[in-house]
């Protein structure tokens, strides 16, 4: 059992980081190596995410319970919070998903619309009785989404067709005034809130590498607003002029959201300018070190040498397997003098064929 004295607050947290964090032994070294073998071999990616897969899955080592948490699909963690992420990137370098296929084949031709709808765009169109929720009061209480509505029929022929009646058209147009007042009723009216609100968790530019983003980040997150390009800006020369302006009231949701953001800007620069070494963790977290010790001298050791069956992600990806087998290889060689005569029996045509293709230069 290991047990050790806790002194000191910060090296309490640091050896708990370097156990959740810790590394699989030698793993970084091989998928570096089998990423430079992939770029050297001219394959297509699916052949490279291949080798680098196989090299991944065969090499890494995971215990017992591990293995049957990851068969049996079970969950690795729970927490009693729920964390939601916010892009807060410039809408540019933001990645979209694409709608389902079966939704974009039933949209109008000339819709532009094929992006599915996220946390952002649901802020945007927010109820207007929410007119003065930010950004990160509406992902950590309000955000939930929500599944279209569908029209359901219950009328269906012997083929599961719908049956045609002469009442259609009269249904439909009461169809359109109902979903048209529920559209109403949905703007107007104010989600539920949540009883525990999630944590919310989002790029946090550096104020001194990426100061514009930093203060625009800030903005998005801490204000009102419903048009990104325009309202974000306001009629400033640059984000950083707005946000002196709100200073006061994003002071006043940073103390709820982001209590150590000075803290941690101050942190990661320090992090940045200093060079730290091996042998300064030793006074922090000694077992730690011991043990990463001990996993380096191991190195790339096959602990399991019975273990000889290895997975293939060829099937996974769809492409031909190209594995190595060890099965020896069976030639058939011909004496000198054999082979010799077998090529002075070649007619001229055959000897000039055999000469361009197979004869040594």
């Amino acid at each position: 059992m290991d047990i050790q004295f806790v002194l000191d607050v910060y090296a309490c947290a640091m050896y708990i980081v370097s156990y959740i964090s810790k590394a699989q032994k030698g793993m970084s070294q091989l998928l570096q190596q089998a990423c430079e073998e992939a770029k050297k071999g001219n394959c297509s990616v699916k052949q490279q995410v291949r080798d680098i897969g196989n090299k991944f899955l065969n090499s890494v080592e995971i215990s017992a319970q591990e293995a049957v948490y990851i068969v049996l699909q079970l969950p690795m963690r729970k927490s009693s919070r729920e964390v939601i992420f916010i892009n807060t990137s410039p809408p540019e370098e933001r990645v979209q998903l694409l709608k389902p296929m079966n939704e974009i084949e039933e949209m109008e031709d000339d819709s532009e619309e094929i992006h599915s709808t996220g946390l952002i765009n649901r802020y945007i169109e927010r109820p207007t009785s929410m007119e003065n929720v930010t950004l990160a009061d509406w992902a950590a209480l309000y955000d939930s989404p929500k599944n279209s509505f569908k029209k359901n029929c219950k009328s269906f022929d012997s083929d599961n067709l719908l049956l045609e009646t002469g009442k259609d058209d009269d249904n439909d147009d009461e169809f359109t005034d109902f979903v048209d007042k529920a559209k109403h009723n949905a703007k107007n009216a104010k989600p539920k809130q949540r009883l525990k609100p999630r944590i919310i968790r989002s790029v946090w530019f550096n104020v001194k590498s990426h100061p514009e983003k930093h203060f625009r980040e800030l903005i998005m997150l801490f204000t009102c607003w419903r048009n990104e390009q325009a309202d974000l800006i306001s009629s400033c020369s640059s984000y950083q002029e707005h946000f002196r302006l709100l200073k006061e009231g994003i002071d006043k949701q940073m103390r709820q959201y982001a209590v150590c953001s000075e803290d941690m800007n101050k942190i990661e620069q320090h992090l940045h300018e200093t060079e730290f070494t091996d042998s300064q963790y030793d006074l922090v977290a000694p077992n730690a070190q011991d043990a990463e010790l001990q996993d380096e001298a191991l190195g790339n050791e096959d602990l399991h040498p019975d273990f000889n069956e290895r997975y293939d992600l060829s099937d996974d990806l769809g492409i031909p397997s190209t594995s190595c087998h060890n099965e020896p290889l069976i030639l058939n060689e011909l004496a000198d003098d054999d082979y010799r005569g077998m090529v002075q029996t070649l007619n001229k045509e055959q000897k000039e064929f055999f000469l361009s293709h197979f004869a040594p230069d």
